[in-house]
């Protein structure tokens, strides 16, 4: 009562109860010891029937998995309709069957098996049209099993060599077909769900048979800060599957969630995956982009690392040529740190301004770089700006920062003194700002905040040209401390939420200590109702002006390989003096994706997904319906292909001053932080000042 139509396993296993003599195996690997070129597929005597093959159906394929998770099967042509059958003979819906469920699956289509369907397989796809497929021995057309008397039993293996040899000499049409196919497959394994869309559309007055199996692209996002947002948001696309090192996909390395870590077992033969997003830039993917690499996949995905190997490329005449590189996308731009690392900024900034004789240090505070400690030279100009600053203004707060990578408020020092700064700057190699310190800003309920405000800077995928965007929504990260400049508390001076969710009185006053731009502007109409301050009008114009410039300054520096496909979202942090005037403190290459209240809870996926739609989508699904009405929250400012490009945005910065021919003194220019001055009614549409309050 057995009816099989292909059975996979090794020599001799043990099926139903009944020993049968058969080989199976994809191309080249070796199954439990034995190694198999092509597809063998003999007829068994199985308690005196014979095991006769099911007719295959015309509209069915050969899919040939190689992979973990894989097995041997036929699935129909159409794209919704497969159909698998079991070793019974019963046909079942191929993504809905008990044996099987099909998944495209980056190019692939991958097969689940239950454990009595062995072997199993590794990643890798080989699709026959029914007609080009191998063919089936011939038998009796009877549907059902006919008993055999033991005369029949002699002329069983005469049956089995017959076939035996007609499978062998279907060999070499396999190679070919394999070689044909090839084209196919890799183009399938590259085109994206728009081109698979396209597809879809031009045949449905097409049989189903015509139509090819759905395409699914593979993601790895690493592991922390709420990267499952960015998981969920793939999924809700739906052209989107987990590849190889992403916690969900788990056929090919082992993930600890309590650790946060996926390992990824050591497997040839992985599919490439195309779009990488991690917290910081990952050079190898890159290069791989670069270089048109293939190959290159995820053996470690943690938190605070992420690996990279490439596989190993095996050459075989007999296979099918290699696959062309994928398109690829990443979630980082090469040459980011001209704006995300504090001396990047620094440096990146005062040049843009002062090539167009502006006051560099009107949009960021006086800042320095010093990289050989208290020897340096620019500490020396340090010293003479601390001097002229503490006699003049009676101002001694500083800030030393890490000058390369660091976030989360992580290495910063509150100075007050030479003294400490010295010993700040000389205690570790390395690059170090000195930054000055806003010592009247603009106070919430008597405690400071800064505000963090969303940038994305995107690729054409057509000619590379650089786009920049400013995101409407943003919020305020308030301090849970009264401010005061007579302790050195960073409960105090710090905004960082890494630095304040460990105070005592963390979310007392606001939810996470988290503020919407709507919430602030009920507090200015409640406590500064005479002063007019308008949120929309007087303060967001003057942050989606700096981070213009910002982009303008670091453009050149962007990308510069011109590697196709890559974007951002940065993190920028703005704070406010008691004039209402604002200035940019640093730009983040990794900004929190917390959604730690309910406002950040609506605001990051949506502020994530519009990203999406003018970045990843515009690669992979260029003509999918996007509606943007008006509660879309991205507004281009930045364009390198511009008149513009590169003019200065912020009309209220002052211009150097006249030197009248000697060198410019960097440490004489910043003035403006130390006495606020309102800029509202500098392009802004109102002249207005407050003097520091402590409402």
């Amino acid at each position: 009562g057995v009816r099989a139509s292909f059975v996979a396993g090794p020599v001799g296993p043990s099926f139903c109860g009944v020993r049968a003599s058969f080989v199976a195996g994809p191309v080249g690997p070796s199954f439990c010891g034995v190694r198999a070129s092509f597809v063998l597929m003999l007829l068994p005597v199985i308690a005196g029937r014979c095991v006769e093959p099911a007719p295959r159906p015309a509209n069915l394929k050969l899919q040939q998995t190689k992979g973990i998770g894989g097995s041997l099967g036929y699935i129909s042509g159409g794209a919704s309709n497969a159909a698998s059958y079991d070793v019974s003979g019963r046909s079942s819906p191929g993504s809905e069957g008990r044996k099987h469920s099909h998944e495209a699956h980056g190019g692939l289509l991958r097969t689940r098996i239950t454990p009595r369907q062995r072997p199993q397989a590794i990643t890798s796809s080989l699709q026959l049209q029914a007609d080009e497929s191998l063919p089936t021995p011939a038998v009796s057309s009877s549907a059902s099993l006919a008993p055999l008397g033991l005369e029949r039993h002699a002329s069983s293996s005469a049956v089995r060599n017959s076939a035996v040899k007609e499978i062998k000499e279907s060999k070499s049409k396999l190679i070919r077909i394999s070689r044909k196919r090839a084209a196919s497959v890799a183009a399938l394994r590259t085109r994206s769900s728009t081109d698979a869309g396209e597809a879809s559309s031009k045949s449905l007055g097409n049989s189903a048979a015509s139509a090819p199996p759905k395409v699914k692209q593979l993601y790895v996002a690493q592991f922390g800060n709420y990267s499952n947002t960015i998981r969920q948001l793939l999924k809700n696309r739906g052209c989107w599957t987990p590849g190889p090192g992403d916690p969900g996909c788990n056929s090919v390395g082992k993930t600890c969630y309590n650790e946060r870590k996926v390992k990824v077992s050591n497997i040839e033969d992985l599919p490439d995956i195309q779009f990488l997003w991690t917290q910081w830039t990952n050079k190898a993917f890159l290069e791989a982009m670069a270089e048109n690499q293939t190959g290159w996949v995820v053996t470690s995905n943690e938190e605070n690392q992420f690996k990279l190997r490439q596989q190993e490329v095996k050459e075989n005449p007999q296979e099918a040529p290699p696959m062309p590189p994928p398109v690829r996308v990443h979630n980082h731009f090469p040459g980011n740190t001209a704006i995300t690392s504090k001396c990047g900024l620094r440096e990146t900034m005062v040049d843009f301004y002062l090539s167009h004789g502006i006051d560099p240090f009107a949009a960021v505070p006086l800042t320095f770089v010093v990289r050989k400690g208290s020897s340096d030279e620019e500490f020396g100009h340090w010293q003479r700006a601390f001097d002229a600053i503490s006699e003049a203004e009676g101002q001694c707060m500083w800030l030393v920062k890490p000058g390369d990578k660091a976030n989360q408020g992580k290495g910063i020092v509150i100075c007050d003194s030479k003294q400490e700064v010295e010993e700040t700057v000389d205690s570790k190699e390395c690059n170090w700002v000195i930054q000055k310190y806003m010592e009247t800003p603009f106070l919430i309920h008597k405690r400071k905040f800064d505000i963090r405000s969303y940038c994305l800077l995107a690729q054409d995928p057509q000619d590379g040209s650089l786009r920049g965007y400013f995101y409407k929504e943003a919020y305020l990260r308030t301090t849970s401390t009264e401010y005061s400049l007579k302790t050195k508390d960073r409960f105090v001076h710090l905004n960082n939420d890494a630095v304040q969710k460990h105070g005592e009185d963390y979310g007392k006053f606001e939810t996470a200590n988290k503020m919407s731009l709507a919430e602030f502007q009920r507090y200015l109409d409640d406590k500064h109702s005479s002063d007019g301050f308008r949120v929309q009008e007087h303060l967001v114009p003057q942050m989606r002006s700096l981070m213009a410039d910002s982009l303008k300054a670091g453009g050149a520096q962007f990308n510069p390989r011109n590697i196709k496909h890559c974007f951002e979202v940065f993190g920028f942090d703005f704070m406010v003096d008691a004039s209402f005037r604002v200035w940019l403190i640093e730009v983040n290459t990794n900004p929190c994706l917390e959604p730690c209240n309910t406002h950040l809870a609506r605001l990051i996926p949506k502020m994530l997904d519009e990203a999406f739609m003018l970045s990843l989508d515009q690669v992979f699904t260029p003509n999918a319906v996007q509606l943007r009405g008006a509660s879309f929250g991205w507004e281009q400012i930045y364009s390198s292909t511009a008149a513009d490009a590169n003019q200065v945005t912020c009309s209220w910065l002052p211009s150097l001053p006249d030197a009248q021919g000697a060198p410019l003194d960097l440490a004489g220019l910043g003035r403006d932080l130390l006495s606020p001055r309102s800029v509202i009614g500098r392009g802004l549409g109102k002249t207005a000042g407050i003097l520091l309050s402590g409402k």
